[in-house]
């Protein structure tokens, strides 16, 4: 290797070394719900209603994933009754970043204390979905 070549054999190597690391897959993407187009499934009431109700609200609410979108958080919703507890059914919707599967927003709702009515279960979950997180106090 001649002199000319080894300043540009360092900086190549030097450039290389200081690019550091990778952000995790996790912690990539918008850090709110505010930076996705959600994907609720239009499947029953209770998807549609929240869907209506998400768009209300300023979101972007599609039926389904669209490839070259941006960043999407699709919801999945499930009820839940732990049988050796006496808790009741709780109503689960979570929604995950369709990249990465990191875990967008997270909300549950019981379902004994709400009417059987898939509209104020909506609601109920959107509040609990865009309620803010309690600020820690300071040190």
């Amino acid at each position: 290797m001649g002199l000319r070549a080894l300043p540009f054999t360092a900086a190549l190597v030097l450039g290389a070394c200081s690019t550091g690391r990778q952000p995790a897959p996790s912690t990539t993407g918008p850090r709110t719900l505010r930076g996705y187009i959600l994907v609720v499934p239009m499947r029953d009431l209770l998807d549609s209603t929240l869907a209506n109700l998400l768009r209300r609200r300023g979101f972007r609410v599609w039926p389904d994933v669209r490839g070259g979108s941006g960043p999407a958080a699709a919801l999945v919703s499930f009820t839940f009754r732990d049988a050796s507890s006496e808790s009741g059914r709780w109503l689960h919707a979570r929604f995950f970043d369709t990249r990465t599967g990191a875990t967008v927003a997270a909300a549950s709702v019981p379902l004994d204390t709400l009417p059987n009515d898939a509209r104020l279960h909506a609601q109920a979950l959107v509040q609990a979905l865009l309620a803010e997180p309690a600020a820690s106090p300071p040190p």
